[in-house]
C-alpha cells in the first residue's frame, strides 16, 4: 500500500481468483477485500509444494484516512488486485455505506494511450487506461454525458 498527495494505491496479490469472485467494500477509512483462491487441491491433486494458501481471502485494510467510495477503481491482472483510492477532500465526511465496486479484469492486448497519471485506471506494462472517473469533476461530466445520451 501506498499514497500520493491526493489517493491512496493497495495491490494485493490475488493468484488463482477469477474476477468475479473478488469483493471489495469500502466504509469510510476501512476497506475489505475477500475472494475465495483455488488451486490444485480442488481438482485433488497431490500438492508438493505450495507457493501460495488455497481457500477463502479475507483482508481488512485500515487506511491512513477517509477515500470517496464512489470515485474508487478497481483492477484486476496477472493475479494482482489494484485498488485506486482517491482520498476525501478536508472537511468533507465519509459515507458509513458499504460500496460494493465492479472489478475491471486487465485486458490481454493492450492499448497505446498516454498515461497521465500512474496511479489511474488499469496498467499494463507502459500503457493504461482510464477504468473510471478520477476526479469528482471527472464524475459530474460523466454523470451528465450519461443523462444527455438517455434522454
Amino acid at each position: 500500500m501506498w499514497q500520493t498527495e491526493g489517493r491512496i494505491v493497495i495491490a494485493a496479490p490475488l493468484p488463482g481468483v477469477e474476477p468475479d469472485g473478488i469483493l471489495v467494500e469500502l466504509s469510510g477509512d476501512r476497506v475489505i477485500l475477500q475472494g475465495e483462491e483455488r488451486g490444485p487441491r480442488q481438482h485433488g491433486l497431490g500438492l508438493v509444494i505450495a507457493e501460495w494458501t488455497i481457500g477463502p481471502y479475507y483482508r481488512e485494510i485500515q487506511l491512513s484516512c477517509p477515500v470517496a467510495a464512489e470515485l474508487a477503481n478497481a483492477t484486476y491482472g496477472n493475479g494482482v488486485l489494484v485498488l485506486n483510492l482517491p482520498k476525501l477532500g478536508a472537511g468533507a465526511r465519509p459515507s458509513q455505506t458499504r460500496f460494493r465496486l465492479q472489478v475491471h479484469q486487465a485486458s490481454s492486448m493492450p492499448r497505446i494511450t498516454p498515461v497521465r497519471d500512474p496511479c489511474r485506471g488499469e496498467r499494463i506494462g507502459h500503457t493504461g487506461r482510464d477504468a473510471r472517473p478520477a476526479t469528482p469533476d471527472e464524475l459530474k461530466r460523466t454523470r451528465e454525458g450519461q443523462l444527455r445520451r438517455s434522454t
